[in-house]
């Protein structure tokens, strides 16, 4: 791939820091490249343009490159670097073309997320809605909060997940310790995704809080 930017003189004995890079002397924009390329999938294509002026990036002979403050891998940001032990702060404009996920029909509010009324759709990352959804399997059987219209990429403020614990249900609920195993009933104070927590009132009147399971129980994990 033929470089945008090549600093002179930086060359940077890398520490192994960044998964599946050698302690080797590589530029600055190759370390660069290798660390984006592993916030990605294989079939990303990443591009990235340092904005930070060259007269202002110091000589390293050892650095680090530090994840981004913010969630998001694209478009304008900042990334912190430690050069020598000290940290200074690079900004970028990172580019990525990938896949993303759109509505393929109209859906409507309430409606359930699946395979038949999304399809997969590839451009610009940067250009595209913060929290945008990538990976659909993770929002299978999500329930959207608006309407959606048909082509609109879809993003994770739209969507809620899938409810397996409904408020005023009653939940079974199992503790789990060393070598044992407890099986309770309760009925359930609030709605709750796979994995989030639930409260439970018990029959006794005791509130407790568990975690909710993907089968439509709830577990609670005894400290040893």
């Amino acid at each position: 791939m033929k470089r945008k930017f090549v600093v002179n003189r930086l060359i940077i004995s890398l520490l192994l820091f960044l998964p599946g890079i050698t302690s080797a002397s590589v530029t600055l924009q190759s370390a660069l490249q290798d660390y984006f390329n592993q916030q990605y999938l294989k079939q990303d294509k990443v591009n990235i343009k340092i904005l930070t002026p060259s007269e202002h990036l110091s000589v390293c002979n050892q650095l680090q490159i530090k994840p981004a403050p913010s969630q998001q891998h694209w478009g304008k940001l900042t990334l912190p670097l430690i050069c020598d032990e000290k940290t200074y702060y690079l900004r970028l404009a990172v580019s990525v073309e990938g896949n993303y996920w759109v509505a393929n029909q109209p859906i409507k509010r309430h409606s359930v997320i699946n395979q038949h009324n999304v399809m997969a759709k590839r451009g610009l990352l940067e250009k595209l809605p913060r929290g945008i959804i990538r990976d659909i399997q993770a929002y299978q059987n999500s329930v959207s909060l608006r309407d959606i219209a048909a082509g609109q990429p879809i993003s994770q403020n739209m969507l809620r997940r899938a409810w397996v614990i409904q408020a005023g249900k009653n939940v079974t609920v199992y503790a789990q310790g060393r070598h044992f195993q407890v099986k309770y009933e309760g009925k359930a104070i609030n709605n709750a995704a796979e994995n989030e927590s639930v409260r439970l009132r018990m029959p006794t009147g005791q509130i407790i809080t568990a975690i909710a399971q993907k089968e439509g129980y709830a577990k609670i994990a005894l400290k040893h």
